[in-house]
């Protein structure tokens, strides 16, 4: 079972290995195949490299310390593409991208992401997506958005 104790003292860890990457999410997969999935970035996207010195560094300490009592494997990755933005230094490497943001009402805006500041971001949304021809982008509008990170329920950055 991962406890938050756990959680912690895993992030604890990496973050100790290499200071330049945060964790995204930890989750212990349990089944036929028990594995410890371990989502990382950093502000510039996280490397193979990056992850494989940390797989190195954190499978002999997990082992050391003993959380868990079966055979598990350890896979450390980045959290792909379409994962959703989670933490505010993930939206300030985003900035000029496109973005899907859906917020607390359901409601969803699409545009590119404009500026980054420490309560909001700004999007100039697309305008009008109609007749369109397929594979083409809409135009982006002539007014920008501002949205409050309370107010997002996820956003994902639109390839």
């Amino acid at each position: 079972m991962l406890t938050d104790e756990i959680y912690q003292r895993i992030v604890g860890q990496i973050e100790a290995t290499n200071p330049n990457v945060f964790v995204l999410d930890v989750q212990l997969k349990q089944g036929s195949r028990n594995v410890l999935s371990v989502k990382l970035d950093t502000d510039k996207g996280i490397t193979m490299d990056e992850c494989a010195v940390l797989t190195r560094a954190l499978g002999p300490w997990m082992d050391e310390v003993g959380f868990f009592e079966f055979d598990y494997g350890i896979e450390l990755s980045s959290p792909g593409v379409g994962a959703p933005l989670l933490f505010h230094r993930q939206y300030l490497k985003n900035i000029g991208r496109d973005l899907r943001v859906i917020n607390q009402a359901g409601e969803e805006t699409e545009g590119r992401l404009m500026v980054v500041e420490e309560k909001t971001i700004t999007i100039n949304p697309y305008k009008s997506s109609k007749n369109l021809k397929k594979g083409q982008k809409p135009r982006l509008a002539d007014e920008q958005v501002t949205i409050s990170f309370e107010d997002i329920k996820t956003s994902k950055v639109i390839i």
